[in-house]
């Protein structure tokens, strides 16, 4: 997890320097707009959470009736009816199947019965007078045994995923699942997901494991460059006091401030924190709401080059560096 977060802290940091030396733009509406989103509340997961998903045979299914499962294949067999009968059905990835008179018929999640009940009904309905119809599994793709069997063969018995910048949740035999919502909804989706995907064969379990403790992240000219913990209503001017104020050499009218949005892309606005601390400006430097993992990046006066600010504040205070490709819009705000 540590080095999770260090990778991160590097990221932001390159991003902060890779920009540092363009000429700011105008503020745009939309940049403003998203710069002014209220900061996400605990009840939804934030990158860096773990969530813990675990699953379980269901024990108390041991003796009941075959549910027929995606994979599978049924042999049907109508009594003095060739042309109906099929030796190899395949179940679909969609849980239909595809039979004469019955082009899309439901089967997964179903009982054997409930299928030949099904086809009785389509078949007299299709004149046959008092069909005897055959229904039997030739084969199965026992796919709570595969999931359960990939687990266990991992050494372990769960599945642990920690929340990233896509917001993006990928587990074994359903559709991704997005974690922009609340916590409460993920386990709901997910839990009826495998649901529908297993019937009562399979339990599944959702927890959150640990969270992270939200924190800014301010560097650059400052005192004790680092993390500042988020608390309600910190803005750039309190994220600066936190770590010991600006030193002499800050450039105090060009602080940038970098969020990542939810397009995935990096935007960023220049603020001239002098000017609103004396209030000469809008004060946005201090009515601005941070929001976790934004960065606050303090330059040096006179520095025109990145290589050099790369030099000054990233080598010297990280253990490593990476290779970052990332896009950006660059705005300012006065």
């Amino acid at each position: 997890m540590k080095n999770y977060l260090t990778a991160l802290y590097v990221l932001f940091c390159l991003l902060v320097l890779t920009a540092c030396v363009s000429t700011p733009a105008v503020v745009s509406q939309e940049t403003m707009a998203m710069f002014a989103k209220p900061a996400i509340t605990p009840k939804h997961l934030v990158t860096g959470d773990l969530i813990e998903v675990r699953f379980y045979r269901n024990v108390e299914l041991k003796d009941a009736p075959y549910l027929i499962s995606s994979g599978d294949v049924l042999r049907v067999d109508v009594l003095d009816h060739p042309k109906l009968s099929r030796d190899k059905v395949l179940v679909l990835p969609d849980g239909h199947i595809s039979l004469p008179h019955a082009s899309r018929l439901s089967a997964a999640g179903r009982s054997i019965q409930e299928l030949l009940t099904d086809l009785d009904k389509i078949y007299r309905k299709n004149k046959i007078v008092d069909p005897v119809i055959t229904v039997s599994v030739e084969h199965t793709e026992s796919r709570v045994e595969t999931l359960l069997q990939e687990i266990s063969s991992k050494g372990r018995s769960s599945i642990e995923i920690i929340i990233d910048r896509n917001k993006t949740i990928n587990l074994p035999f359903i559709k991704p699942i997005s974690a922009s919502q609340t916590f409460a909804d993920i386990q709901t989706l997910i839990i009826d997901s495998y649901q529908r995907e297993f019937g009562g064969a399979l339990e599944v379990t959702v927890n959150k494991r640990s969270q992270l403790s939200p924190v800014v992240y301010v560097i650059g000219e400052v005192v004790k460059p680092g993390e500042v913990p988020y608390v309600g209503q910190l803005n750039p001017v309190t994220a600066i006091a936190s770590v010991g104020g600006f030193r002499t050499s800050a450039n105090k009218n060009d602080v940038r401030l970098l969020r990542i949005n939810d397009a995935g892309t990096l935007s960023q606005i220049s603020l001239d924190i002098e000017a609103s601390i004396k209030g000469e400006s809008e004060n946005i430097g201090v009515q601005l709401q941070l929001m976790p993992m934004d960065i606050v990046y303090i330059p040096p006066s006179g520095v025109a080059s990145a290589n050099l600010a790369m030099e000054q504040y990233v080598r010297r205070m990280l253990p490593f560096t990476m290779g970052i490709g990332f896009s950006y819009e660059l705005n300012n705000a006065r």
